[in-house]
């Protein structure tokens, strides 16, 4: 025979159950709007009517069940398509980067709008061929000077302009470094509040939405790998590298450092050991493609990417190409007469001698007839004649400067593309996750009717419970009295 007030508890556990779950279920509409919540919904089954440890045991078999059970409160979340939505993140932060970088590179370039260096190559052309009709003339030697001094100013301002680049990415990078840092030390604190809290029994849903919005950040900007421990703890790893370890808490130190090639690579250091961390994706793996890549200058083990490192050398190479060139042709009798002077493309400029006077310059190696053009001629031949200016190049001074823009072009365009197909899988993975792990309005809505309607039934049985009860107490055995 059932308890007397074994109806009762069936009735509050329906009640306690609908009570939560209408808390859980405002807690979900509470959080609609914020970034990062994942859903929560109520675990609950059925409880049993309970044993006896008598040795006899009472016949339970017409007893209804002890109510329900509340298991807990959990997430909606699916761990693996937040694994394919860290790595499509990390793979448009570096295509993202990328993009970016080549675009600084692309405008410092590009001839479409302004007058770029192909266009002071043509002109330099121009009024050498005008002054091989007026050799020895001041006025054409000086028109000549002053296009070969526009060529100069014109590398100047590239080389410069590159230099600011780099430096951007550079500071870019530091501060990409710099969160890296950070976001490991609020997960390495939240592991351990998340340890201790699952030991305790206590609610982690929260502490795990902001672990996991850090994580997505962490994979933005360097691409990871987790490894999730039973204690609620995780690992986190970029390639073979451990930069949080879990179990331990022993988190990594992230650090910038210039090699002695003058190349940037990441470095990590904690208490067991230190080392290089090899980088494939996120935003900081597109930075350091876009500061290492050397292009058709890289040697065996260096970063063959096209990046602003590509386009220095490019630059350098053909300013020393130019100064070269015509250096040797202005030399007389053996004599140096040089035209251009400096190192590279930045410090590259018309020389002391040809600025004071503009018939320094040579019109002809014979000296026999005043005004014979002969050397002018050879200048003139010297700029439509191919030559080897880069490891990756032979061709004319016009030629090599239409194929580093169209080549910045290219890389542009070819990233672009790439950028736009990883932003749609992004988009997609997280429509996915989203779908999963987000609040529906609508949803929510029908819960919160499901759970009242719950809560009323509960209660209405308990009030029909406590009807009988005083049927049997104030009422049964008074008839006829």
């Amino acid at each position: 025979m059932r308890a007397t007030f074994f109806g009762f508890e069936i009735a509050k556990s329906g009640m306690q159950a609908a009570q939560v779950g209408l808390d859980v279920t405002g807690q979900n509409m509470a959080n609609i709007s914020t970034d990062g919540y994942s859903r929560q919904e109520v675990r609950q089954s059925t409880a049993s009517a309970g044993v006896t440890k008598a040795k006899t045991a009472e016949n339970t078999r017409n007893l209804a069940g002890g109510g329900v059970s509340l298991d807990g409160i959990r997430q909606i979340r699916d761990n693996f398509l937040d694994i394919r939505y860290r790595s499509a993140a990390a793979d448009y932060g570096s295509l993202s980067k990328k993009v970016s970088v080549l675009s600084d590179v692309r405008a410092v370039l590009d001839e479409t709008q302004t007058n770029g260096l192909n266009s002071m190559m043509e002109e330099l052309y121009a009024s050498l061929q005008t002054l091989s009709s007026h050799a020895g003339d001041i006025e054409f030697s000086g028109i000549v000077r002053s296009a070969a001094q526009k060529i100069t100013k014109t590398l100047n301002q590239y080389s410069t302009r590159l230099e600011t680049i780099v430096q951007q990415e550079t500071e870019d990078l530091d501060t990409s470094v710099s969160e890296i840092n950070q976001l490991l030390d609020k997960i390495n604190q939240l592991n351990d509040t998340i340890k201790t809290e699952t030991m305790r029994g206590g609610g982690t849903n929260e502490l795990y939405d902001t672990r996991n919005a850090h994580l997505d950040r962490l994979a933005d900007l360097i691409g990871i790998q987790t490894e999730p421990h039973d204690d609620g703890t995780l690992t986190i790893r970029v390639g073979n590298t451990v930069l949080l370890d879990g179990q331990t808490a022993a988190a990594s130190t992230v650090s910038v450092v210039t090699d002695a090639d003058g190349s940037i690579s990441l470095a990590y250091a904690s208490a067991e050991e230190a080392g290089e961390i090899t980088v494939n994706s996120g935003i900081v793996a597109g930075s350091l493609d876009m500061l290492n890549g050397k292009g058709g200058y890289a040697l065996s083990g260096e970063n063959s990417f096209r990046g602003i490192a590509y386009y220095q050398q490019s630059i350098d190479d053909l300013a020393m190409a130019l100064k070269n060139t015509f250096n040797e042709l202005n030399a007389l009798d053996g004599e140096e007469k040089p035209l251009f002077v400096g190192d590279d493309a930045k410090s590259l400029r018309i020389s002391d001698e040809w600025l004071a006077d503009a018939n320094f310059l040579t019109p002809s190696q014979t000296g026999s007839l005043a005004g014979e053009p002969d050397n002018i001629l050879r200048m003139i031949c010297a700029m439509d004649q191919a030559r080897t200016i880069s490891p990756t190049f032979t061709g004319t001074f016009e030629e090599f400067t239409l194929s580093l823009m169209l080549e910045a072009g290219t890389d542009l365009n070819f990233y672009q593309n790439l950028e736009n197909t990883s932003k749609l899988v992004k988009a997609t993975v997280a429509n996915q996750r989203e779908s999963i792990m987000g609040v529906s309005l609508n949803e929510e809505t029908a819960n919160l009717m499901r759970y009242q309607k719950a809560f009323e039934a509960a209660a209405r049985f308990m009030t029909t419970l406590d009807e009988a009860l005083d049927v049997i107490i104030n009422r049964m055995g008074v008839v006829g009295r």
